[in-house]
């Protein structure tokens, strides 16, 4: 498929910028699933994803990407990449909402502090990035901060190492997708929208599932 402008990499202070928004909505996101603890946690991972799917596909549409998203999909290698990252961020998504139901925050940023390391190892040793020595000791510097953490909670509980892997992969198999972040959840999201729309409408039809029916249980 051939380069699409969309795709260009950015600048170095346009990622930590990237970065550090993501991260302050990270932080604060868990206010909101903190509303939905009565809905189990795959429930909620799952209407995410089915909404997730409509929306972004709407919004492709209004940007004038629908021949992009069809030129991804009549590639298999691309759409057979997508489906793995489809499969390790609804993954991210559902532990990450358990954590704030199950009350394991902490557990959940120690997960998130060690992504970066993982992204940072990939990064070196598949894709062959340089680390310079000031970046050598920022390194350095989260480790210790994860060891700490680590030691605070007296273990690495298997939701932070589920929460670091699943995204650091997310990210390394991304990077090397050469499509449009937007459009690669798209196609992400709807790879999975027939199965999240049959969960749905069932648990709809039977009456099992919170939703719609969270304000009458």
């Amino acid at each position: 498929m051939p380069p699409d402008p969309i795709d260009q990499p950015h600048s170095e202070k346009t990622g930590i910028i990237y970065a550090t928004t993501a991260y302050f909505l990270w932080a604060v996101m868990p206010l909101y699933w903190a509303l939905l603890t009565s809905i189990p946690a795959i429930e909620v991972a799952i209407h995410r994803v089915l909404w997730c799917a409509i929306c972004v596909f709407a919004l492709s549409a209004l940007r004038g990407r629908l021949s992009h998203l069809m030129a991804i999909v009549r590639n298999p290698k691309l759409v057979g990449t997508l489906a793995i990252t489809s499969i390790l961020i609804t993954t991210n998504w559902a532990v990450f909402i358990y954590c704030v139901e199950s009350h394991q925050l902490v557990a959940a940023s120690l997960g998130y502090f060690i992504t970066p390391l993982i992204s940072i190892a990939l990064g070196v040793t598949l894709l062959g990035e340089r680390v310079t020595r000031t970046k050598l000791v920022a390194i350095a510097l989260a480790t210790l901060a994860v060891i700490w953490q680590a030691v605070e909670v007296g273990t690495v509980p298997w939701v932070s190492l589920v929460l670091a892997f699943s995204f650091g992969i997310y990210g390394y198999l991304r990077k090397q997708t050469p499509v449009d972040s937007l459009d690669g959840l798209t196609v992400e999201t709807c790879l999975l929208f027939p199965v999240t729309l049959v969960l749905v409408v069932f648990w709809g039809v039977t009456g099992t599932g919170a939703i719609p029916y969270a304000g009458v249980k």
